[in-house]
């Protein structure tokens, strides 16, 4: 399934509702960040490498900082992501 996610000018990723209600139940992730890209992989809080997905308004969107981890040399904008059911990840190509 594909979505759009945007990376936002604050370092931030922002994640929209349906994919959070979708595939993000506990509201919890796990990031593997690779060259060419990020994976976003479900887990729960109890996760010892767990980070809260943040609401970021009303409409249920989420949030996750990426700065910390990509040295704030974030991209900007709105990227395709693709769900991965058979992997249960979100991969979003960075190029």
């Amino acid at each position: 399934m594909n979505y759009k996610v945007e990376f936002m000018p604050d370092g931030h990723l922002r994640i929209p509702a349906q994919v959070v209600n979708e595939h993000f139940r506990w509201g919890h992730t796990r990031l593997q960040i690779a060259d060419d890209s990020i994976t976003l992989l479900p887990c729960s809080p109890e996760a010892y490498d767990a980070l809260l997905l943040k609401q970021r308004n009303l409409a249920g969107d989420r949030s996750v900082m990426l700065a910390e981890f990509l040295g704030y040399n974030v991209p900007t904008g709105v990227k395709d992501a693709v769900w991965d059911a058979q992997l249960r990840q979100l991969k979003i190509k960075l190029g």
